[in-house]
């Protein structure tokens, strides 16, 4: 550091420091955003995994039909002979998937469609 003698000494040292502060400031905010980068898979895969996990409230007629296929069709019948802990956590792990896929508004049809229109023509001209 530099002896300071006069008031424009102390202004000098104190833009001096600003700048550097500034400066500073700059390359810690592009080190997080190289890290949010650099870990953005990570944070959409947790973002994604809380959506599944947790409960969807927005429809509980939805919900209450996936609950009841899952538990019927997957725990009851696929894994039947599996053991308890399989048993268990296949149909919950389903139920999650599903009410997290139609929430999501995953339109189960749109295979069936070309280029946005319906397959079948409802246009009379055309025949």
């Amino acid at each position: 550091m530099n002896e300071i003698n006069t008031y424009s000494d102390l202004l000098k040292e104190k833009e001096k420091l600003e700048t550097a502060l500034a400066l500073q400031k700059e390359i810690i905010h592009n080190d997080f955003e190289a890290l949010k980068e650099e870990y953005r898979p990570i944070i959409d895969f947790a973002s994604r995994v809380g959506k599944i996990t947790s409960a969807d409230k927005s429809n509980p007629l939805i919900a209450a039909g996936v609950n009841l296929a899952s538990e019927f069709l997957i725990g009851n019948m696929l894994f039947s002979r599996s053991n308890k802990v399989a048993r268990v956590t296949m149909p919950f792990i389903a139920k999650k998937a599903v009410t997290y896929l139609l929430s999501k508004g995953l339109n189960i049809f749109s295979k069936f469609r070309k280029n946005g229109s319906s397959a079948i023509s409802t246009d009379k001209s055309k025949t």
